[in-house]
Protein backbone atom coordinates (compact mmCIF):
# COMPACT_ATOMS: atom_id res chain seq x y z
CA UNK A 1 0.00 0.00 0.00
CA UNK A 2 1.23 3.42 -0.89
CA UNK A 3 1.66 6.10 2.14
CA UNK A 4 0.61 9.53 1.34
CA UNK A 5 3.31 11.57 1.40
CA UNK A 6 4.16 13.62 4.67
CA UNK A 7 3.80 17.34 3.25
CA UNK A 8 0.08 16.30 2.42
CA UNK A 9 -0.49 14.86 5.61
CA UNK A 10 0.97 18.13 7.57
CA UNK A 11 -0.74 20.01 5.63
CA UNK A 12 -3.97 18.48 6.43
CA UNK A 13 -3.05 18.73 9.78
CA UNK A 14 -2.68 22.11 9.48
CA UNK A 15 -6.12 22.99 8.00
CA UNK A 16 -7.95 21.02 10.70
CA UNK A 17 -6.48 22.91 13.57
CA UNK A 18 -7.36 26.06 11.44
CA UNK A 19 -10.96 25.35 11.01
CA UNK A 20 -11.07 23.68 14.82
CA UNK A 21 -9.56 27.13 16.35
CA UNK A 22 -11.61 29.55 14.43
CA UNK A 23 -14.07 30.96 17.07
CA UNK A 24 -17.73 30.47 16.07
CA UNK A 25 -19.73 33.64 15.61
CA UNK A 26 -20.91 34.79 19.00
CA UNK A 27 -24.04 36.96 17.36
CA UNK A 28 -26.88 35.07 16.64
CA UNK A 29 -29.96 36.62 15.12
CA UNK A 30 -33.47 35.14 14.16
CA UNK A 31 -37.17 36.19 13.55
CA UNK A 32 -40.60 35.66 12.53
CA UNK A 33 -43.44 37.69 10.65
CA UNK A 34 -47.23 36.59 10.71
CA UNK A 35 -49.77 37.52 8.92
CA UNK A 36 -53.66 36.61 9.36
CA UNK A 37 -56.92 37.49 7.48
CA UNK A 38 -60.14 36.69 9.79
CA UNK A 39 -63.38 35.70 8.40
CA UNK A 40 -64.47 39.52 7.91
CA UNK A 41 -61.95 41.10 6.45
CA UNK A 42 -59.57 42.21 9.24
CA UNK A 43 -55.65 41.59 9.26
CA UNK A 44 -53.42 42.12 11.51
CA UNK A 45 -49.35 41.16 11.04
CA UNK A 46 -47.21 40.49 13.46
CA UNK A 47 -43.19 40.59 13.50
CA UNK A 48 -40.47 39.24 15.98
CA UNK A 49 -36.75 39.81 16.03
CA UNK A 50 -34.12 38.53 18.43
CA UNK A 51 -30.76 39.45 18.75
CA UNK A 52 -28.29 37.35 20.77
CA UNK A 53 -24.78 38.37 21.68
CA UNK A 54 -22.74 36.18 24.52
CA UNK A 55 -24.65 38.04 27.34
CA UNK A 56 -26.76 40.48 25.80
CA UNK A 57 -29.74 40.18 24.19
CA UNK A 58 -32.39 42.40 22.36
CA UNK A 59 -35.88 41.89 21.74
CA UNK A 60 -38.03 43.81 18.89
CA UNK A 61 -41.83 42.81 18.83
CA UNK A 62 -44.47 44.81 16.96
CA UNK A 63 -48.24 44.09 16.47
CA UNK A 64 -50.34 45.96 14.14
CA UNK A 65 -54.11 45.87 12.44
CA UNK A 66 -55.38 47.00 9.22
CA UNK A 67 -57.67 49.37 11.18
CA UNK A 68 -54.48 51.43 12.92
CA UNK A 69 -54.31 49.68 16.34
CA UNK A 70 -51.22 47.83 17.62
CA UNK A 71 -48.13 48.28 19.58
CA UNK A 72 -44.27 48.22 19.37
CA UNK A 73 -42.53 46.36 22.25
CA UNK A 74 -38.97 46.26 23.18
CA UNK A 75 -36.26 44.24 25.32
CA UNK A 76 -32.33 45.07 25.38
CA UNK A 77 -30.35 42.98 28.27
CA UNK A 78 -26.91 43.16 28.96
CA UNK A 79 -25.24 41.28 31.29
CA UNK A 80 -21.43 40.97 32.39
CA UNK A 81 -19.89 39.76 35.69
CA UNK A 82 -21.01 41.59 38.51
CA UNK A 83 -24.02 43.59 36.81
CA UNK A 84 -26.80 43.03 34.56
CA UNK A 85 -28.99 45.91 32.78
CA UNK A 86 -32.63 45.65 31.32
CA UNK A 87 -34.26 48.19 29.04
CA UNK A 88 -37.96 47.78 28.37
CA UNK A 89 -40.22 49.96 26.37
CA UNK A 90 -43.87 49.56 25.39
CA UNK A 91 -46.26 51.97 23.20
CA UNK A 92 -49.06 51.72 21.45
CA UNK A 93 -50.14 53.70 18.01
CA UNK A 94 -51.72 56.43 19.99
CA UNK A 95 -48.81 57.50 21.91
CA UNK A 96 -49.40 55.14 25.32
CA UNK A 97 -46.74 53.30 27.39
CA UNK A 98 -44.17 53.26 29.30
CA UNK A 99 -40.51 52.86 29.37
CA UNK A 100 -38.82 51.01 31.94
CA UNK A 101 -35.12 50.56 33.08
CA UNK A 102 -33.91 48.08 35.74
CA UNK A 103 -30.20 47.24 36.66
CA UNK A 104 -28.40 45.40 39.09
CA UNK A 105 -24.51 45.11 40.24
CA UNK A 106 -22.89 42.48 42.83
CA UNK A 107 -19.64 41.63 44.59
CA UNK A 108 -17.55 42.46 47.16
CA UNK A 109 -20.18 41.64 49.85
CA UNK A 110 -22.61 44.25 48.43
CA UNK A 111 -25.52 44.08 46.44
CA UNK A 112 -27.62 47.22 44.59
CA UNK A 113 -31.16 46.81 41.96
CA UNK A 114 -32.77 49.91 41.01
CA UNK A 115 -36.11 50.48 38.90
CA UNK A 116 -37.45 52.84 37.22
CA UNK A 117 -40.22 53.64 34.94
CA UNK A 118 -41.43 56.50 32.90
CA UNK A 119 -44.81 56.60 31.52
CA UNK A 120 -45.33 58.74 28.28
CA UNK A 121 -48.46 60.64 30.25
CA UNK A 122 -44.78 61.91 32.39
CA UNK A 123 -45.77 60.24 35.78
CA UNK A 124 -42.81 57.74 36.80
CA UNK A 125 -42.03 55.77 39.52
CA UNK A 126 -38.52 54.09 40.91
CA UNK A 127 -37.22 51.80 43.75
CA UNK A 128 -33.98 51.47 45.08
CA UNK A 129 -32.15 48.48 46.64
CA UNK A 130 -28.76 48.36 48.49
CA UNK A 131 -27.61 45.78 50.78
CA UNK A 132 -23.91 45.46 52.43
CA UNK A 133 -22.19 42.16 54.36
CA UNK A 134 -20.63 44.23 57.70
CA UNK A 135 -18.18 41.22 57.69
CA UNK A 136 -19.72 40.47 61.46
CA UNK A 137 -22.34 38.06 61.19
CA UNK A 138 -25.10 41.40 60.15
CA UNK A 139 -25.68 43.02 56.89
CA UNK A 140 -27.45 46.44 56.43
CA UNK A 141 -30.13 46.89 53.91
CA UNK A 142 -31.35 50.66 52.59
CA UNK A 143 -34.67 50.37 50.38
CA UNK A 144 -36.79 53.30 49.12
CA UNK A 145 -39.95 53.15 46.81
CA UNK A 146 -40.82 56.26 45.19
CA UNK A 147 -44.45 55.31 43.78
CA UNK A 148 -46.51 56.93 40.17
CA UNK A 149 -48.18 59.58 42.86
CA UNK A 150 -44.82 61.06 44.28
CA UNK A 151 -45.26 59.80 47.58
CA UNK A 152 -41.95 57.56 48.85
CA UNK A 153 -41.22 55.10 50.92
CA UNK A 154 -38.01 54.40 52.45
CA UNK A 155 -36.96 51.56 54.64
CA UNK A 156 -33.72 50.31 56.51
CA UNK A 157 -31.65 48.43 59.10
CA UNK A 158 -29.89 45.59 59.83
CA UNK A 159 -30.17 41.98 59.75
CA UNK A 160 -28.44 38.92 60.85
CA UNK A 161 -26.30 37.26 57.78
CA UNK A 162 -24.68 34.00 58.00
CA UNK A 163 -23.24 34.19 55.11
CA UNK A 164 -19.63 34.82 57.08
Amino acid sequence: MKRPPIAILALCAMLGGAILSTPAMAERRHGHIAKVRGPFGGSAISRRHVRRDGGDVSVRRSVQTAGGYGYRRQRQVDREPGRSQMDRSFTTNGGRGWDDTRQRSWGDGAYSASASRQYHNGKSSSRNVTATNNGDGTATYNATRTRIDGTTRTRSGTVPYPGN
